[in-house]
């Protein structure tokens, strides 16, 4: 429920729903990244954080009676200086 990265570092996501569809939002300020999880479809997303912050996780595609708890958080930090 808590993913910490780098910023500026390429990471790929693979993903997967195992029950029901769900949804991944990724809020990044005023917009957000929205992904829609099958079930049992694997899906593999790259992704790079540009900047240090703490961004929500939240699923976005109603699942049923636990989907309100279904959060987690980001923590981008500042990327090794080269």
């Amino acid at each position: 429920d808590h993913l910490r990265l780098e910023a500026g570092q390429r990471y790929r996501f693979r993903m997967m729903a195992t029950d029901v569809a769900h949804g991944a939002s990724i809020q990044f300020g005023t917009g957000a990244k929205m992904i829609r999880l099958r079930p049992g479809q694997l899906l593999e997303q790259e992704m790079v954080f540009e900047a240090p912050g703490e961004l929500l996780v939240t699923c976005s595609f109603y699942c049923g009676a636990g989907h309100d708890g279904m959060k987690a958080r980001i923590s981008v930090m500042e990327g090794a200086r080269t």
